[in-house]
């Protein structure tokens, strides 16, 4: 299942749930053949070999998980000053 949305600054938000057999990054790359503009999408790598009309962004919230991964194979006496980096104060 692939899902498509709008930003949250268009005047109709759409969101597409669309259904298909399999992974392949041919069926991004058919859906999206004719956008133009930023791709907010994870770390797939079928949406690195889109058009040149797009500019993939990728998701911090994938990045924030490796560093809490990170964070957890330091042993806690050693993690002096690292919160503060993951928000808490």
């Amino acid at each position: 299942m692939w899902l498509y949305q709008t930003c949250g600054d268009t005047a109709q938000p759409i969101v597409l749930y669309e259904y298909q057999p399999d992974r392949k990054a041919s069926r991004q790359a058919e859906f999206l053949k004719e956008f133009s503009g930023y791709l907010h999408a994870g770390g797939y790598s079928g949406y690195h070999n889109l058009s040149e009309n797009i500019t993939v962004i990728g998701c911090w919230a994938h990045c924030r998980r490796k560093y809490d991964d990170a964070l957890k194979a330091i042993l806690e006496k050693d993690r002096e000053g690292s919160d503060i980096l993951r928000g808490k104060q």
